[in-house]
Order: C-alpha cells, then sequence, then structure tokens
C-alpha cells in the first residue's frame, strides 16, 4: 500500500520540488542582488499554501471523487489504514521536501543583514527554517487533506484551504517559535481526526 500511495501522490511531489527549485533561484538572486535581500524569507510565507493546494486536496479528493477509495476499501484495507498510508506518505515527503526548504532558507538568511540569525542555533530557533516551518507545512498538509475528503471536490477546496492556511499564518504572527509549533502540531491532529471522521461516515 506504501508503494501504491506514493504512485498516486508522484505528481504533487513533483509539483512541490518544481516549487523548492523556484525558492532556489530566488535565494541565489537574493545573494547576488543585495537589494533583494528579505525576498526569500517572505515568498516561504506562501509554501505552505502551496502544500496544502497542490499536495493536501488532491491527496483525498482525488480519490473520493473518482472513486478509486473503493477498491481499496473491498480488498481487506481498513478505512483507517487506507487514510494512515496516504498520509503517512505524504506526511513524510512534505517534511523531505520542507527539509530541502530550511536548506535554502538557512543559506539566504545567513547572507541577510547584520542582526539577523546566522549561526546554526540561531536559525534552527528562528521561524523561517526552525521546526515551527515543518509543522506549518504538516498543518497545512492536513488541513488541505481535511478539506478535501469532506468537500470532495478538489476545485472547491483548493481556494479554502488557500485561505485558511493565510488565516492560520495570520494568527501565529505574533507568537511565538514553541508557542506556534504546538499550535500547528495541534491544529494538524486536529485536521486528522475530522478526515477520519469524513472517511469513516463515507459509503
Amino acid at each position: 500500500m506504501i508503494w501504491v500511495a506514493w504512485r498516486r501522490q508522484r505528481l504533487q511531489i513533483l509539483v512541490i520540488s518544481g516549487v523548492i527549485l523556484l525558492y532556489g533561484g530566488a535565494a541565489l538572486a537574493e545573494r547576488l542582488q543585495p537589494g533583494l535581500t528579505g525576498m526569500t524569507r517572505q515568498l516561504a510565507g506562501y509554501f505552505v499554501g502551496l502544500v496544502a493546494m497542490f499536495w493536501g486536496v488532491p491527496l483525498l479528493a482525488r480519490e473520493l471523487e473518482g472513486g478509486v477509495y473503493r477498491m481499496s476499501w473491498t480488498q481487506g484495507l481498513t478505512r483507517g489504514r487506507w487514510l494512515a498510508f496516504m498520509l503517512g506518505v505524504a506526511a513524510a515527503g512534505a517534511v523531505v521536501l520542507t527539509g530541502v526548504l530550511a536548506a535554502i532558507l538557512a543559506w539566504a538568511v545567513s547572507g541577510e543583514a547584520p542582526g539577523r540569525p546566522r549561526d546554526a542555533l540561531d536559525l534552527l530557533q528562528s521561524d523561517a527554517v526552525g521546526p515551527a516551518l515543518f509543522a506549518r507545512v504538516l498543518f497545512g498538509l492536513c488541513l488541505g487533506a481535511m478539506l478535501g475528503a469532506l468537500i470532495r471536490r478538489a476545485q472547491l477546496a483548493v481556494p479554502l484551504a488557500m485561505l485558511g492556511t493565510g488565516l492560520a499564518q495570520l494568527g501565529l504572527l505574533r507568537a511565538g517559535p514553541a508557542l506556534e509549533l504546538l499550535l500547528c502540531l495541534l491544529g494538524a491532529a486536529g485536521c486528522i481526526a475530522l478526515t477520519w471522521l469524513a472517511i469513516h461516515r463515507r459509503s
């Protein structure tokens, strides 16, 4: 089932990988042009929304919309295990790709003006590349999956996912990295619970 889930998500992985390449290009431009300082950090705020839209939403919405889930559920695979495989593979892939993005952001941040975090410890504690970034991405992924499972129409769930991640990040602007990490993980857990309920009630 892990291999099946991986194959079903190849397009999403390629799309997000392409987005990360664009971030790499932005970081390179920032290092070459001092006038662009801070651009990559600002653009990083959109990454969570992109993960929610292009990975989280289609993750389950496409399966439910096309009826593919019936084949899995009628071959001895419980709904809970099916959801665990789908979300588990997506979460693992998202963490790996977020790690690549964090490395790009750390490189970009290290070249910013004095006063910005520069050494490894400061970078890990910053909201730009620290654990809070990974928590935000996981929350965005789970929020998109939840909306896809509840609405069952990717075209309708995509704008709601972008709106939801945007509002969540605005609400967390004044939260410290530790509180943001906790709230995002709790939000992700809540989204998973609601997703399971939506799948459990699906006929």
